[in-house]
């Protein structure tokens, strides 16, 4: 995630924010960052990290694992496509696509033993949501506004994130 200003950085850090949101996954963090670098640029909750005790069920901790999988890619994509789409105006090309599925289904196959079309499966899903979000000419303008306060704050807490997206969702 090579960011080619500030304001770049901070597009892709609110779309890896958005990205929480529309994984359910708002409680897994505590604030977002433009100082800091790469997914440091979020501050996760130790229940981000949880990764089973000997209490919990194998399955249990499964699950929880595939969730973060899905997470992780649902905030890389959204970063790539707020920046992409909201911040310079265009259309995700298909190399950078590819690109990112590429990634996620080695990472899937290594770390979680997923096969390539459970793989495409979740990204396709993921992405072709992720598109028709930051499609909408209403979500752009709500995400430049997002964009803007944080470039003005350069930290937001959960809570302010969750204030800031809550005006995507209406």
């Amino acid at each position: 995630m090579k960011y080619s200003d500030e304001k770049d950085k901070c597009y892709g850090v609110v779309g890896m924010a958005i990205g929480l949101n529309v994984w359910d996954a708002e409680d897994l963090f505590s604030s977002i960052t433009i100082d800091a670098d790469g997914y440091d640029c979020i501050d996760f909750t130790h229940e981000y990290y949880f990764t089973g005790t000997p209490t919990i069920s194998p399955k249990a901790s499964w699950q929880h694992q595939l969730k973060i999988y899905k997470i992780m890619m649902g905030i890389t994509i959204s970063n790539v496509m707020c920046r992409c789409m909201v911040g310079d105006g265009k259309q995700l090309n298909r190399g950078d696509k590819e690109e990112l599925l590429s990634i996620f289904i080695e990472q899937g196959d290594e770390e979680y033993s997923l096969s390539k079309e459970e793989c495409v499966a979740i990204f396709d899903k993921s992405y072709n949501y992720l598109l028709k979000l930051y499609s909408h000419y209403q979500v752009k303008s709500m995400v430049k506004e997002f964009v803007d306060k944080l470039a003005q704050k350069r930290k937001m807490s959960s809570c302010e994130v969750q204030e800031a997206i809550a005006l995507l969702n209406n």
